[in-house]
């Protein structure tokens, strides 16, 4: 049952958009397809995705042209991206959890390896 009323709705759809008409000439009613309709429905709908595609890449382009002007501008005035102080590589009072080279525990551990 579901399955007939579904291709009722189908068939309802297709109606309304024009792809089938109904005639009902002498005593014989029939159902066309209406494939030209069809073909230049779909034509239409190709050149749109097509535009939409062409609008989506060229916004992008201009997004992704936007963020290296904004990086370009931030590496030429000194400034943080994300405009915090304190985390800044330049600052020497940043301390850092990493130990020097030469001390510390992986560094101990390495040179009794070697040895």
């Amino acid at each position: 049952m579901r399955a007939i009323v579904a291709l009722l709705v189908v068939i309802l759809v297709l109606a309304l958009i024009g792809w089938i008409s109904f005639s009902a000439d002498s005593d014989r009613p029939s159902a066309t397809i209406e494939t030209e309709k069809i073909e230049q429905d779909i034509e239409e709908m190709g050149a749109a995705a097509r535009a939409a595609g062409d609008d989506l890449r060229r916004a992008a382009g201009d997004a992704a042209d936007e963020l290296e002007r904004q990086q370009t501008d931030d590496d030429d005035a000194g400034g943080d991206p994300d405009g915090d102080p304190d985390d800044s590589p330049d600052d020497d009072t940043a301390e850092s959890s990493d130990p020097p080279a030469e001390e510390g525990p992986l560094r101990e551990r390495e040179a009794v390896e070697v040895e």
